[in-house]
């Protein structure tokens, strides 16, 4: 028999959180048959906070008659005995449930998400309300622990069946995983899936996977008719694209611009397709003149539109050929030797199974072997670095498996391509490294470029933590004891790291403290001169002799028959990051940070303070051709700020106005009555709610700050309830893409809470959203290390600066609404310093000149919008 068990509580904390409600379920392991079951609500003894209420709706009313939990101890006990516990995330309920005195540490532990995540690879979510709407089981009163344990156990049937349709390749790949897993749970569950054990050696092992890799294709369109020279004509031909005038005359003088080598900078609006418009004279310029052309776009979602939805499009209908191909940065790709010796030289636990599990099933199904294909959980993400592409030896001779990696292959591909698809991390970061994808880069197109600054700054940040040193020790280590090398020396000497690290970062940690209050969870700090004023000269004494013992395990590694370039490398980052942070005359030249997190403790991090300089100095001026593209480059019909910030000397700047009516299609509202946007969140409150009161669903509210969503959601989420609608909010319980979906398949029922970060990571259409709610302005945190160090080269921060770079995030807020002439919009301002200051005049200028601008009350706005 196995129970399924499943708790609901008052928080996340188990030392000081409770339990409010459990849920036993046994059933046989067999059958799945349902033999026994106990639920109740239980009294935690301490109030129930709102945002927990919110999502499980057990209030404090609803358990004041509740037992106890000590007056259910014994009955939870006799009732689970010695089964296997079966859970959705196992650990959190069984560790609650330990601390409270319930003692099944010694119980087998069986989990439908260890199982799901390699079994339910095409499931977008590994919530177990995702995974019940995928295998289409009923599940009803989500977060409520009958309804959950129930599903748990109707999961757990399905999984398994799920495994048995496996191929035989696929289950003797796993096979092998679950016997070199030495673990109690493992090896329960390797009885039940397992009809017998394969016995693979490792040498077979891998020649099975390399017979199952799915081999690339090459883009190659050979459909082309050298009788077409006029650009028009080529846009003639194009099927199932919508052409325009404004996008033809953009694509005029692109074609134009390439051939006379003049750097460009476009300021187009959204939905002129403005990809076309670049991508047809790109690839007539690259055939004629035998050259490549790099596109660089913001995110990897953004490249992959273009490579599968508008390259592809366009393969079918341009008449030309042109071969294609995407790159992304090392990390992004798996390495077979990197995963080989993860598999053969680290010791597979209970999370590395499930790990290595779902890498084994996607490299059967991948073409492109990218990792972000794939989901993570929290505690995965530290083993991607250990399969990565990342490793200066992948694409070397002392690789055994170079022919197969997929990167070697890319390279090829990309020798052979006419147009690479890029990101802007990646261009940047190798940029940085002075990785050899990009060294012959002479013509480049950046779409998306108003992100540059920001994308380019994080690309060139370099840092590290002591957990990040202890994981890499911890696995140099385990290396050492497999291959009995000298274990003890090594041992000795990453101790002794380890130690004089932590006095480094207890240092920070203290000087954390100093300028934070202690309930902040996440905190950053400029490092700046009165951190090294207060420094004793005994601590740079410590600094060097970490250099050293750093230098020196990196010598000790190079001593053995062991591929550690990977580690030595991330050694000598570690000595550069100490040597920036601690030096204290480079001000001029890098901005100093020092984090704190729960998850990292202390962090440092040092990036560059004049990120324009740099762009010129290596950059721009090594290109024949560039283009840079975006809806949101020009303050007030100016280009002064972007071409000062970037360092665009010598770039022509052109506009392409839109076909879009706005006077007919947008409306801007803004409430004058709701009092001064610095104290006023009641009062905001106050008017969502009557707002959420008239629209319902199809809205989406956009704040600055995750603490407004979670305020929001608090106190709003039960009245939109009750109008039978949905509050979706950021961060709280869903994953972004979870809500994502769910608000673009139940729009009609919903209403949406977002922070910005989010807002520019979406893509949704106008049916799904017609009104949009802004919170504040864009400013940037005056606090941010970054803004504040780069502050100081203006000599007035707030105008030149601030203001600028606000306007133009709040135009890319704007600009993303209305994709068709058939469009129309609602947006509500609730910010009152976009009139009643003296800088509104030009904060205005980020909406559409023609748009209706309406300054009333609250209630007129109301009134208006339920009209409409």
């Amino acid at each position: 028999m196995i129970v399924a068990l499943d708790l609901e509580t008052t928080g996340l904390v188990k030392e000081k959180d409770s339990i409010i409600e459990i849920a036993l379920i046994k059933f046989d392991e067999n059958t799945f048959e349902i033999v026994e079951e106990f639920t109740t609500l239980i009294n935690p003894w301490i109030p129930i906070p709102d945002l927990n209420i919110n999502i499980t709706w057990i209030s404090d009313e609803m358990v004041k008659d509740s037992p106890f939990f000590d007056e259910l101890k014994e009955k939870i006990k006799i009732f689970i005995w010695d089964s296997p516990i079966l859970w959705h995330n196992t650990f959190f309920d069984r560790d609650f449930l330990i601390e409270k005195w319930v003692d099944i540490s010694s119980n087998i532990v069986l989990d439908t998400f260890f199982l799901a995540n390699f079994l339910s690879l095409n499931c977008k979510s590994m919530s177990l309300e995702s995974l019940t709407a995928h295998y289409k089981i009923e599940l009803s009163g989500a977060h409520r622990a009958y309804n959950d344990t129930k599903s748990t156990v109707f999961l757990f049937k399905k999984l398994i069946e799920e495994f048995e349709l496996l191929s035989e390749d696929r289950k003797k790949l796993l096979n092998y995983l679950f016997l070199n897993c030495v673990n109690k749970n493992s090896l329960y569950l390797k009885n039940i899936l397992f009809k017998k054990d394969d016995n693979l050696d490792f040498e077979d092992f891998v020649k099975l996977i390399i017979k199952n890799l799915k081999k690339q294709r090459i883009h190659l369109v050979d459909n082309y008719d050298n009788k077409l020279s006029n650009l028009e004509e080529y846009f003639s031909k194009l099927k199932d694209f919508e052409t325009r005038e404004n996008q033809i005359s953009m694509a005029k003088k692109i074609y134009e611009n390439f051939f006379d080598t003049k750097k460009t900078v476009i300021e187009a609006p959204t939905w002129i397709w403005k990809t076309i418009a670049y991508l047809i004279p790109a690839i007539i310029y690259s055939k004629k003149v035998w050259k490549k052309v790099f596109i660089s776009t913001k995110t990897k979602i953004l490249q992959d539109q273009i490579y599968y939805k508008d390259l592809e499009g366009l393969s079918k209908s341009l008449w030309i050929d042109f071969t294609y191909t995407k790159v992304k940065g090392k990390k992004n790709y798996i390495s077979l030797k990197s995963l080989f010796t993860f598999i053969k030289d680290f010791d597979i636990d209970y999370d590395k199974l499930s790990f290595l599990s779902k890498i084994l099933l996607w490299l059967f199904d991948t073409e492109f072997w990218e990792l972000d294909e794939l989901f993570y959980s929290s505690n995965e993400y530290k083993f991607l670095k250990f399969v990565n592409s990342d490793n200066n030896q992948i694409l070397t001779e002392k690789n055994p498996y170079l022919k197969e990696e997929f990167i070697y292959k890319q390279k090829v591909n990309l020798d052979n391509s006419d147009i690479v698809i890029v990101n802007h991390s990646m261009l940047f970061t190798d940029l940085k490294n002075d990785f050899n994808y990009f060294w012959k880069i002479e013509n480049l197109i950046i779409d998306e470029a108003h992100s540059i600054e920001d994308i380019a700054t994080e690309s060139l940040k370099n840092s590290f933590s002591a957990k990040w040193i202890e994981d890499i020790m911890n696995f140099i280590e385990s290396i050492y004891k497999n291959n009995f090398y000298d274990l003890a020396n090594f041992k000795a000497k990453k101790e002794d790291l380890l130690l004089n690290i932590k006095v480094i970062f207890d240092s920070f940690y203290t000087y954390l403290k100093t300028k934070t209050s202690n309930e902040n969870f996440f905190i950053s700090i400029l490092i700046d001169e009165w951190f090294y004023s207060i420094q004793e000269e005994y601590f740079y004494t410590i600094i060097n002799k970490n250099k050293e013992l750093l230098l020196d395990i990196k010598e000790e590694l190079q001593s053995v028959n062991y591929d550690f370039s990977r580690e030595s490398a991330f050694l000598d980052n570690i000595v550069d990051i100490l040597d920036k942070i601690y030096d204290r005359n480079n001000a001029d030249d890098f901005i100093k940070i020092a984090y704190y997190s729960e998850y990292d403790w202390v962090k440092l991090e040092y990036t560059v303070l004049d990120i324009w300089k740099y762009l010129r100095i290596n950059f721009w001026d090594y290109l024949t051709n560039c283009f840079l593209f975006s809806a949101t480059l020009s303050i007030a019909n100016s280009f002064d700020y972007i071409k000062k910030s970037l360092h665009l000397e010598g770039f022509e700047f052109l506009q392409f106005d839109t076909d879009f009516d706005y006077s007919k299609q947008a409306t801007l509202y803004i409430p004058k009555d709701l009092w001064s946007i610095k104290n006023n969140f009641s009062k905001i409150q106050e008017f969502l709610k009557d707002i959420f009161q008239v629209l319902r669903w199809n809205t989406m509210v956009l704040f600055t700050s995750l603490a407004a969503v979670r305020n929001v959601y608090i106190n709003q989420n039960f009245f939109v309830k009750s109008l039978w609608s949905k509050l979706l909010a950021q961060s709280i319980y869903w994953s972004k893409n979870k809500i994502l979906d769910t608000f673009l398949s139940e729009h009609n029922k919903s209403i949406i809470l977002w922070t910005d970060s989010f807002w520019e990571w979406v893509d949704i259409p106008w049916e799904p959203l017609k009104y949009l709610i802004i919170h504040k302005m864009p400013f940037a945190v005056p606090t941010d290390p970054i803004y504040l160090s780069r502050s100081k080269l203006f000599s007035n921060p707030f105008s030149e600066y601030s203001i600028p770079k606000s306007i133009l995030k709040l135009k890319q807020w704007f600009w993303r609404l209305i994709r068709t002439k058939s469009d129309s919009w609602v947006v509500v301002f609730l910010d009152d310093r976009i009139y009643s200051t003296e800088w509104w005049k030009i904060f205005i200028t980020a909406f559409p000149k023609d748009i209706k601008l309406n300054i009333t009350s609250r209630d007129e706005i109301i009134k208006n919008i339920n009209l409409q």
